[in-house]
């Protein structure tokens, strides 16, 4: 279904300077559970966003997520190919817990692309100085990050990726045997949270872009905004702050 002049739960982290050729820092993805999922790999402008429906958007943004991590993983698989052949030759007193941590990078399952799964998201409205009129909004969630094995570990390279002389003591048996305790080689996702504070009472309406129109609000870090695309004129206002909605707070 072309859903191209249809409101969407898609959201655009961009630039203010919203236009046809903006970029996307990230892709925002509300599902049918009302949860939420961030795509930060991606490279789309404004100006293909609106030459296409929610479905090929989402389609690209996996696709471009996959393709990121697919590139960092054989970045990884050449890291241990060269960490191997150097250990043999190497007569450092790190050879043995190096080939502990190798080992466990090469494990079954351990390097492959991980989907992103999605999470609840909040909203907390900040009040102005009476408590009786909302001055500003913080949306936040938590965003699962994939952690990629760090090949510093072998005690062959730093965190830059440059290669280590043989016999240099950058990492020691205790570092490389903490950073297996700690799973350090272990490709995985970590848990951040992500805050965004809507600083202005109203959603600004912005020029039609193609065969799409859309609003978008400013949000903090300055200079950033979150646009989403819509079928009709919407005006939203910050107002008296009155809710019993799941996920909304006021002033916590």
């Amino acid at each position: 279904m072309n859903d191209k002049d249809k409101e969407t739960k898609l959201w655009y982290v961009t630039k203010n300077d919203f236009g046809k050729d903006t970029a996307t820092e990230s892709v925002l993805v509300f599902d049918k559970d009302n949860k939420i999922s961030r795509y930060k790999n991606t490279k789309l402008t404004i100006s293909e966003v609106s030459k296409m429906t929610d479905e090929e958007i989402l389609e690209k943004v996996k696709q471009d997520e996959f393709d990121y991590q697919s590139v960092r993983i054989q970045g990884i698989r050449e890291d241990i190919a060269m960490a191997e052949e150097l250990l043999e030759k190497s007569d450092s007193s790190i050879v043995k817990s190096g080939k502990e941590f190798l080992s466990k990078m090469k494990s079954d399952n351990n390097l492959n692309p991980i989907d992103i799964e999605p999470s609840d998201f909040y909203f907390n409205i900040i009040t102005d100085s009476s408590g009786n009129q909302a001055e500003m909004g913080e949306f936040s969630f938590i965003i699962h990050e994939v952690n990629y094995p760090d090949s510093s570990y072998t005690g062959l390279y730093n965190m830059e990726g440059d290669l280590y002389a043989i016999g240099d003591n950058y990492e020691n048996d205790e570092t490389i045997n903490d950073a297996i305790s700690t799973k350090e080689y272990q490709m995985r996702t970590l848990q951040n949270e992500v805050t965004y504070e809507i600083t202005a009472p109203t959603v600004v309406r912005a020029p039609q872009v193609y065969e799409s129109t859309y609003n978008y609000f400013p949000i903090e870090p300055l200079g950033w905004s979150i646009a989403f695309r819509t079928k009709d004129l919407v005006s939203l206002k910050f107002d008296q702050p009155d809710t019993d909605i799941e996920n909304i707070t006021i002033d916590e």
